[in-house]
């Protein structure tokens, strides 16, 4: 699975052009020529937004396993699965640490520690 993600790809995915015009994604790299899950999950922007490039990155790279973690969504929480937008905060914390799973960045998380664990996982690696 090719986990680079460059400028130009995150802008192939078309992200949100007020809150991230390329300025600002090109400052967010601050120099790097990609930056990995774990620059993203280190990255100083919103929980949603985090979600967003890692699903994004996951539904390009192996779109079966998006497929499947998206139909997990709705069978944990199928009063309010929405990731978005005023969406259900445990919702997002699940599927965050699910992302976080994924791509190697912590192991797998108890439901009650995804806070915890999340806040853990947060030091910076350098080049990252």
């Amino acid at each position: 699975m090719n986990t680079r993600i460059t400028i130009e790809r995150l802008m192939a995915w078309k992200p949100c052009r007020h809150n991230y015009p390329r300025k600002r994604i090109v400052e967010l790299f601050a120099g790097r020529t990609y930056v990995t899950p774990r620059g993203v999950h280190n990255a100083p922007i919103p929980l949603m937004d985090r979600i967003w490039v890692l699903g994004e990155l996951l539904a390009e790279e192996d779109s079966t396993h998006f497929s499947v973690l998206h139909r997990n969504l709705w069978i944990q929480y199928p009063e309010n699965p929405c990731l978005y937008s005023n969406g259900n905060p445990n919702a997002q914390q699940w599927f965050y640490a699910e992302l976080l799973r994924i791509f190697g960045i912590v192991e797998k998380l108890e439901a009650a520690n995804v806070g915890t664990a999340l806040a853990d996982t947060t030091k910076t690696t350098k080049g990252e």
